[in-house]
């Protein structure tokens, strides 16, 4: 999860090892321990967090490397972003030249090479990082068209891979009011925001959805 902020919030600024968010930190005078985060009061949504939070608290499993993509895959996936740019949506299979059959184990294919990212158990297109094919709370206008990003960074992101200028248009993630950025030569202006990453780097795929 990550979002943009106006201006540094002082409970933010943790020592590099610290990956816990602003709302489940515990000063060391608080009754519980840092890691200890407690559902009482919570809403579901922060209880699924603090749970998150608690378990990226943990020293990171070793993970599979996902097998580098093969010939036919990288010419597919190459095939669905540029099909995506030129429509503005998620390209059906017939768009894509493919039987929904061969088209499907693709997807399932490059969603396990993390090229792109699947809606849980199915063959939906949820991300091509950086563009979200579902709406979002960042939205970005660049190259004539209005295009959803899945977080702050990849906003940034999508005038990067469309090589254009843009605008960025999202919410302040701690005081929620409106943010407004133009990007321009690859830079953004106003340049005093912070983007917010929660989740530590070697966790982003644990549950990229959520990171």
């Amino acid at each position: 999860m990550s979002g943009l902020r106006r201006q540094p919030v002082p409970r933010l600024e943790r020592a590099a090892g610290d990956h816990h968010g602003d709302d489940n930190h515990h000063d060391s005078n608080d009754d519980q321990d840092d890691h200890d985060y407690s559902a009482e009061g919570q809403t579901a949504e922060e209880e699924a967090q603090a749970a998150a939070l608690q378990a990226w608290s943990a020293p990171a499993a070793e993970k599979a490397v996902p097998a580098p993509m093969n010939e036919r895959e990288l010419e597919f996936r190459n095939l669905v972003y540029s099909r995506f740019v030129e429509l503005g949506r998620v390209p059906r299979f017939e768009e894509l030249g493919a039987e929904p059959e061969e088209g499907a184990e693709l997807l399932r294919r490059l969603h396990d090479a993390h090229a792109l990212v699947l809606e849980q158990g199915t063959t939906e297109i949820r991300m091509l990082n950086p563009f979200s094919a579902v709406p979002s709370a960042y939205r970005v206008t660049a190259g004539g068209r209005t295009w959803f990003a899945n977080c702050a960074w990849d906003s940034f992101g999508v005038c990067a891979a469309l090589a254009v200028d843009g605008h960025v248009s999202a919410a302040c993630a701690d005081c929620a009011e409106p943010i407004e950025i133009d990007v321009r030569g690859g830079a953004p202006e106003p340049d005093e925001h912070l983007v917010h990453i929660l989740v530590p780097a070697a966790r982003w795929w644990d549950d990229i959805v959520f990171t």
